[in-house]
């Protein structure tokens, strides 16, 4: 739960995307999820003042689940009233939705940046958000 916590709130600030993940297999660590979620929304906005894309990540689907953490529709349901963009079955250990749930979210903060009229230019085969064709951090950490 105080792992958030360890991330200096500079390195959130770049941020133009998050995923939070807990373990389905643990009705503990999805208990964690909203701390996390609210801390996230307090420290980093857009520049139109929305909360930063964040998608719901549940590790471990190739395990039996805890409770409601096999849910599709207490999930959705779940992602919907608390901001997220979406929510996706993962294993990290199988790479199984690894990529599809990356790519979601790419796919989500490029519609973001176009709702947003911001500049989105391709360098180098990497995205490096600006406004107003301005980089937005001074270090190229922060591309995607």
């Amino acid at each position: 739960t105080g792992e958030i916590r360890k991330h200096d709130q500079s390195v959130l600030q770049r941020g133009g995307s998050s995923l939070i993940v807990y373990d389905c297999t643990r009705q503990s660590t999805f208990d964690a999820v909203l701390t996390w979620k609210n801390d996230l929304d307090s420290k980093v906005l857009l520049p139109n003042g929305e909360p930063v894309p964040c998608i719901l990540l549940s590790n471990k689907c190739d395990e039996p689940k805890d409770g409601n953490l096999s849910n599709p529709s207490f999930l959705d349901s779940f992602c919907k009233q608390e901001g997220f963009v979406g929510w996706f079955d993962t294993s990290a250990k199988h790479n199984i939705n690894v990529t599809e749930s990356a790519t979601f979210l790419v796919k989500h903060i490029l519609e973001t940046a176009e709702r947003m009229n911001v500049h989105v230019p391709r360098t180098n085969d990497r995205l490096k958000i600006t406004k107003d064709g301005q980089k937005t951090c001074k270090d190229t950490n922060c591309c995607l």
